[in-house]
């Protein structure tokens, strides 16, 4: 594995810096203040992956701030339409490019001849089945309560599968 030991204090993951996902290569910058634990450095990316991470990191670097934007654009649609829909409590994310809404006020609601809402992964279910959108139920996240929804995608993918869990909860009994 390649680390990279930079100015103090920060690590760079290229999955989100850069927007290389599923790359696991990370790029640390280290502090003799703060040393770091094990499991930050054992971190085991495959050779390709780590090839990529230093080619983006060492090249041009004015596409992270353009991204930067792009991804905050997107939280904020996403967040905007999510907290137009009812039954949802969203907060706003910090990081990555993922949204955790609160979904447990659905909790109980049937729809499809009987089926019912019990979990959030019953509630991503729901969303799959009905509206077509693939979601995941926080219970993997520890976020029970919660469910994730990616916006690493296009205004338009954002804007018309909020419309499709709009119009899916209309269904719901």
């Amino acid at each position: 594995m390649i680390l990279y030991f930079l100015s103090p204090q920060s690590v760079l993951k290229t999955s989100t810096t850069i927007a290389v996902t599923g790359t696991a290569a990370t790029k640390i910058r280290y502090s003799p203040e703060k040393p770091l634990t094990i499991p930050a450095i054992t971190n085991a990316a495959v050779a390709i992956s780590q090839m990529a991470a230093i080619a983006a990191y060492e090249g041009d670097q004015s596409c992270v701030e353009e991204m930067r934007v792009a991804f905050q654009c997107r939280r904020d649609l996403i967040v905007r339409l999510l907290r137009e829909v009812p039954g949802l409590d969203v907060n706003e994310p910090e990081g990555a490019f993922y949204v955790f809404p609160k979904c447990s006020a659905l909790f109980g609601r049937e729809y499809d001849g009987g089926k019912v809402i019990r979990t959030a992964s019953d509630f991503a279910m729901f969303l799959l089945e009905v509206a077509h959108v693939a979601t995941v139920g926080g219970d993997a996240f520890g976020a029970p309560d919660c469910f994730r929804m990616s916006y690493a995608t296009s205004d338009a993918n954002i804007t018309e599968a909020l419309s499709r869990i709009r119009q899916a909860l209309a269904l719901l009994g």
